[in-house]
């Protein structure tokens, strides 16, 4: 392929545009070569700069481009586990321009799946990172795709099964393109059989009047929408649909057998700068309402439906934060703005689904909902301790004006 036809393309599955400027942060390359091997492979071009909606963007030739190449091929090596053969990884200097300018083209095969050389991984700060690219990005590993017929249990069949359901849940969001945002799932680990179309006067009240489920009646929260809920062929569904985006912005929908899952596009999330925040940065009042929200309602639906001994496993995900920044303290508070902020690097945000007793949500579903969001501070680097107050750690409650 010609570097004329290469201009003409996008970014996909198999093609990353990467400007002269990244070879600054050799990391970043060796995450996306990483993103390949655990793939189907593709191309990586340096000096052709990331355009809108990936489109090639202005061509920025790499000064002394063998200089870099010869760079490259010391730096990923010692990056890359296991370290990349010849046949995996190859890099080719097309000249471009005066001089020694040039582009860049790593050409990433990936080793067959069961080779024992996959998965592979990027080594960084004394841990090994996984990723799989997967469209135009890439995307964390969870344990299973990582170990392959080790997947992690409790030792409870009934429990892993409704973790499962939740990482199938978790995994077809990832993959759905156009995702980017904060999503919430709770499986009840004992199935229910909910008669939602005999009881749909009940639900339109949970995703009508916010008062049903504790919830405020103007916030960050799911218990609203501007449509009267939908029945679907799994169940019910509801929320706020954006016509300018064509999509929700906002998404809750209930299977028959007690599954929740909660939707907020990125945008709900984004503390906007008329509003005193900063470009990608997250609004913390938002970030601790959303999944506390998600609980309270749970408690409504499960309420006389779970016994207080019933497990219900819950699962957090944040898509698409990579650049993000979430300010540490309390908004409102002397010093505040002058906060420190914690940078994501990472472009999405996962860990494993935890397991809770009903009486738990039944009780305290704010207590639930903050240990979710405590994982989000912690990734972002900040302390317990410089999570917004508005969650009252003693009474388990998050108290926001009305």
């Amino acid at each position: 392929m010609t570097i004329d036809e290469v201009l003409r393309r996008r970014e996909d599955q198999h093609l990353e545009f990467k400007s002269a400027r990244s070879l600054a942060e050799p990391e970043n390359i060796a995450r996306e070569v990483v993103g390949m091997l655990n793939a189907e492979g593709g191309t990586i071009w340096i000096g052709i700069e990331d355009g809108e909606q990936g489109a090639a963007g202005p061509v920025d030739p790499v000064p002394n481009a063998e200089r870099a190449k010869g760079r490259l091929l010391d730096y990923l090596p010692e990056t890359i586990e296991p370290t990349p053969t010849s046949d995996e990884l190859a890099i080719e200097v097309h000249q471009y321009g005066v001089d020694d300018r040039g582009l860049l083209e790593i050409r990433v095969h990936p080793p067959p799946k069961d080779s024992p050389r996959s998965p592979a991984a990027f080594v960084r700060k004394g841990g090994k990172h996984f990723v799989r690219r997967i469209d135009r990005r890439n995307h964390p590993m969870s344990r299973e795709e990582i170990f392959p017929g080790r997947v992690s249990t409790t030792g409870d069949p009934a429990v892993d099964a409704a973790r499962q359901k939740l990482l199938t849940a978790r995994t077809a969001v990832r993959k759905s393109g156009g995702h980017d945002g904060l999503w919430v799932g709770l499986q009840p680990v004992r199935p229910l059989g909910l008669e939602i179309q005999k009881h749909k006067e009940r639900f339109d009240q949970i995703a009508l009047d916010p008062s049903v489920t504790g919830n405020r009646r103007a916030g960050w929260h799911f218990a609203r929408t501007d449509r009267p809920p939908e029945l679907t062929h799994q169940g019910l569904e509801w929320g706020i649909w954006s016509k300018a985006w064509d999509k929700f912005v906002i998404r809750t929908q209930i299977t028959k057998d007690g599954g929740l899952e909660f939707w907020a596009d990125l945008a709900v999330l984004h503390w906007r700068k008329e509003a005193g925040g900063e470009e990608r940065e997250l609004h913390p009042h938002t970030l601790l309402e959303m999944p506390i929200s998600a609980f309270r309602i749970a408690r409504e639906i499960y309420r006389n439906r779970l016994s207080h001994h019933d497990q219900v496993v819950a699962d957090l995900a944040l898509f698409g934060v990579g650049g993000w920044k979430l300010r540490e303290g309390t908004p409102g508070t002397a010093g505040f703005t002058a906060g420190l902020f914690g940078e994501q690097e990472e472009p999405d945000l996962i860990w494993e689904p935890i397991p809770f007793r009903f009486d738990e949500i039944d009780e305290t579903p704010d207590r639930c909902g903050f240990r979710l969001v405590r994982r989000v501070y912690h990734s972002f680097g900040i302390a317990e301790d410089d999570i917004p107050r508005q969650y009252d750690r003693e009474t388990g409650k998050l108290i926001l004006p009305e």
